[in-house]
């Protein structure tokens, strides 16, 4: 499958993920399926433990840092 920006499910990414599952003629499932090594969508509270995390005293030396929360997607 082609690369898609549209990893997570949000309501306007499942209209992209709709609309390139038709364009490519397989099920939204299907689709989805394809779209990361884990199989799925990410949900968006997935990230959220982690927002919170940086957001918080906790985080205060979290420098500099990138974290890919893709499902795997930069691993492949």
């Amino acid at each position: 499958m082609p690369f898609v920006p549209a990893r997570w499910r949000t309501r306007m990414n499942n209209l992209r993920v709709e609309f390139d599952a038709k364009r490519l003629g397989v099920s939204v499932a299907e689709f989805e399926a394809s779209m990361t090594p884990i199989g799925r969508r990410l949900e968006p509270g997935e990230v959220a433990p982690l927002v919170v995390y940086l957001a918080g005293r906790e985080a205060s030396v979290v420098t500099g840092q990138a974290f890919n929360i893709d499902g795997g997607f930069l691993m492949i």
